[in-house]
């Protein structure tokens, strides 16, 4: 009970007010105890009335402590309880500092295990590596010897072939030598017998030109010979002789006709007769158009030129 008037201390100063009081009244009832009755009666009553009135008066007080101090305790309760809050936060802000510190030291731990394993898996590829790196060296080291030991077989076939190349080249260019000179020879062979034939073939064809030329020469010749002789005969048929015409007259007559044979003009000249006898014949000639036409149409000449001799 004591501890609870100690934790509840305004139930405690009323119990001692109260306590004081009872041994206040107690007191003055022992001193007043030989006094008359009437006394005794009336001053207990007026004690009684002031003792009251300082309890009401020191209850208030009390009362006003009580509440002054459950103000202070509320305050300083409250003050606790945010120091404890705060206690607590930082409570738990240093277990969790303290958490966050273990599990860095276990996160570091693992990475120094990492780094441990991760370093003996370097050291185990480093010495991986170099023995590959010394297997490698020994590989390309039987390598370069194999290829110098290749090189030195293909340069060698290399150069037996060119020896060959060489050797077949010669005779290559020897037989096209050989081919070249045949073929020169063959050539002037071949020039020297076409040259031949082509003078045979030119001779014989200087020869036939010109027995072609000779047979044209005849026949234009004896066609002209008929155009002419057709021509003095139409003019003969038509002349009329003049009574003083003499036998063996004869007149030379140049004729211009057109291509249909027509006469253009006649002109006659070194003539043997009179006067009579060259109008005659121009009669003649101008009656006979149109003059026959050669058969040949080369033979056709603008200005036509012949002898006219009548018979008898």
């Amino acid at each position: 009970m004591f501890r609870e008037l100690l934790q509840n201390p305004m139930a405690l100063t009323l119990s001692i007010l109260g306590h004081a009081v009872i041994v206040g009244v107690l007191v003055f009832s022992l001193k007043q105890h030989s006094a008359p009755v009437m006394q005794a009666s009336v001053e207990p009553v007026k004690a009684l009335a002031v003792n009251e009135a300082l309890v009401d008066e020191a209850r208030k007080k009390l009362e006003e402590q009580e509440k002054l101090r459950k103000k202070k305790l509320s305050e300083s309760e409250k003050k606790r309880k945010q120091a404890e809050a705060k206690r607590r936060q930082a409570e738990e802000q240093r277990k969790q500092v303290e958490r966050k510190r273990r599990e860095e030291e276990q996160r570091l731990k693992e990475v120094e295990q990492q780094l441990a394993k991760e370093k003996e898996k370097q050291k185990a590829e480093a010495a991986r590596l170099a023995k590959l790196k010394k297997e490698q060296a020994a590989a390309a080291e039987a390598n370069k010897q194999a290829e110098a030991k290749k090189k030195a077989e293909q340069e060698r076939l290399a150069a037996l072939e060119r020896q060959r190349k060489m050797e077949q080249e010669r005779k290559r260019r020897e037989a096209e030598e050989q081919k070249a000179r045949e073929a020169e020879l063959q050539r002037a062979l071949d020039a020297e017998r076409q040259a031949e034939e082509a003078h045979e073939r030119a001779l014989a064809q200087k020869k036939a030109e010109e027995e072609r030329l000779r047979r044209e020469n005849v026949r234009l010749n004896r066609q002209r010979a008929e155009y002419e002789a057709a021509i003095r005969q139409k003019v003969e048929r038509n002349w009329i002789r003049p009574s003083t015409a003499g036998s063996g007259v004869s007149c030379e007559v140049m004729v211009e006709q057109d291509p249909g044979g027509g006469v253009m003009s006649v002109q006659v000249r070194s003539c043997e007769g009179d006067q009579a006898f060259r109008h005659s014949v121009e009669t003649a000639v101008k009656r006979a158009s149109p003059l026959p036409t050669p058969a040949d149409p080369a033979l056709f000449d603008r200005n036509i030129e012949f002898i006219f001799k009548p018979e008898g």
